[in-house]
């Protein structure tokens, strides 16, 4: 069940010291964000990685632009198939991983295998994958002929470094060297997008937060996230923008950590009353014509 594999997952992270935000129920992209040190990590968490889809990964992708968090899914099965110890996964170009690999991973065992297309393939240095080559006096084609390959796909191996399980496996026979083998770590920050091409629903009330937080001077992104607008100049406001009552509170407290861990402001926009506010500014949309500049937003929110 997902509410297990949840509770293995922040377990882990917990155990490994990291400081973990909860972020279920605030329709989030992610399930948890998790900071320790310098590294801020960005977790969704799926029992089948099948159901990751483009637009949450657009999210997540944005997510970790926005807060330089590195985002990455922990999961369990791939359709009907369990997924592997050691391996990493793919799908829409986001790292995927099961418990297992993930407690290695904390503890600073990398794994060696990625699946991708469903081939194990490892990465090797292919700098030194043509040095020991030319130790033992072989052309491309004598080494392909070991392997048994095609000389073009030794070609490909010293370009791009990516090798089928089962080559490997043959490589190290001939030469005896594993330090070919290079470790994957999934912890390392990702490819960050802040592209807003993708299908997501956003309400009347974000669209006009952010507009006017834009026209104050601010660089603004709407995100599913546990905040919902991000707004930059020199520094960052996370704002929660709701009038849903059952769900505000939580938001609060959510974006009261993020900018705990991340840095910034934390805003929220609402026509609501709020009592629990957590030290997190709060503003109805109309006041938000109050402001002529980022700074000015500053000082009110600030103190």
């Amino acid at each position: 069940m997902k509410s297990q594999l949840l509770e293995r997952v922040s377990g882990l992270l917990e155990g490994a010291n990291f400081a973990v935000s909860d972020c279920g129920g605030s329709r989030s992209c992610f399930d948890f964000i998790a900071r320790k040190g310098r590294t801020l990590l960005l977790v969704k968490v799926l029992s089948n990685i099948e159901g990751l889809t483009a637009n949450t990964v657009h999210e997540l992708r944005k997510a970790s632009f926005l807060t330089g968090g590195v985002p990455f899914v922990v999961g369990e099965r791939l359709k009907s198939s369990e997924l592997m110890d050691g391996v990493l996964y793919e799908r829409y170009g986001m790292r995927a991983l099961n418990v297992q690999t993930l407690k290695a991973v904390l503890s600073d065992s990398m794994p060696f295998t990625h699946s991708i297309r469903g081939n194990y393939c490892v990465n090797i240095d292919s700098g030194m994958l043509k040095s020991l080559r030319g130790r033992l006096d072989l052309t491309q084609e004598e080494l392909a002929r070991e392997l048994g390959v095609s000389k073009q796909s030794v070609y490909r191996y010293e370009a791009s470094g990516s090798v089928l399980f089962d080559v490997m496996e043959r490589m190290l026979r001939i030469f005896g060297d594993d330090r070919l083998l290079l470790h994957e770590n999934p912890l390392k920050t990702g490819r960050a997008s802040e592209d807003q091409s993708y299908n997501m629903h956003v309400t009347d009330m974000k669209r006009v937060v952010a507009r006017k937080l834009s026209d104050m001077g601010f660089s603004t992104s709407i995100v599913n996230a546990p905040f919902d607008v991000v707004a930059r100049k020199r520094e960052t406001v996370f704002a929660v923008v709701s009038n849903d009552q059952r769900r505000l509170e939580n938001k609060i407290r959510l974006v009261r950590e993020v900018t705990g861990m991340v840095g910034g402001y934390g805003l929220c926009v609402t026509d609501r009353q709020v009592v629990f506010k957590d030290g997190v500014a709060v503003l109805r949309p109309s006041e938000l014509d109050d402001f002529d500049s980022p700074d000015e937003l500053f000082d009110r929110i600030g103190g």
